[in-house]
């Protein structure tokens, strides 16, 4: 009987994983896709629906790949001892909440909406910096809001440009 029984999860577990092998094919086929409608200048509905299956395709492998992270505290452990520590991030002033965190192998990135405040964000970066010190809190404001006293930043274009240079360069090998 257990023979039988651990035949069975045995299969159950190879479907599973070749299932999961279907699924990041297909991903990454629909971001082929989408690369090359953006290099062809297909119309926004086109791009907004690859935009749309890139969305749900991402939210499922990240739930999936968060359920399998969970199965066990020893893959949690495993993982995480895998991810070397984050150095500091040079000052910005896109910064509106921030605390290095030596321990801190990846990092949130929130986004704070216009007329908001980084700082508002102060009291996360204990809860975050206790219950999760692998992790490391980065809270960014746009310009010319909260502690930022430059002159907002009207065009997306302009915007996008100094998001460039002032955020995505603090990436630490993601890609």
């Amino acid at each position: 009987e257990e023979t039988r029984r651990a035949a069975a999860a045995k299969l159950r577990a190879e479907a599973k994983a070749r299932a999961d092998e279907d699924a990041d094919a297909k991903a990454s086929e629909e971001a082929k896709q989408l690369v090359a409608a953006k290099a062809a200048g297909t119309n926004g509905s086109a791009k907004k629906k690859a935009d749309d299956t890139r969305e749900v395709t991402l939210v499922k492998r990240t739930t999936k790949w968060t359920e399998d992270l969970l199965d066990t505290s020893e893959k949690k452990e495993g993982i995480a001892n895998v991810l070397p520590n984050l150095g500091r991030l040079l000052d910005s002033d896109w910064h509106g909440s921030y605390e290095h965190s030596p321990s801190a192998k990846a990092r949130l990135f929130v986004f704070v909406g216009a007329g908001g405040k980084g700082q508002s964000y102060g009291p996360w970066q204990g809860v975050v910096k206790r219950m999760f010190p692998e992790l490391e809190l980065i809270v960014f404001e746009y310009p010319g809001h909260g502690r930022h006293k430059v002159d907002l930043v009207s065009d997306a274009g302009m915007l996008e440009q100094e998001f460039m240079q002032q955020v995505v360069q603090y990436k630490d090998g993601f890609q």
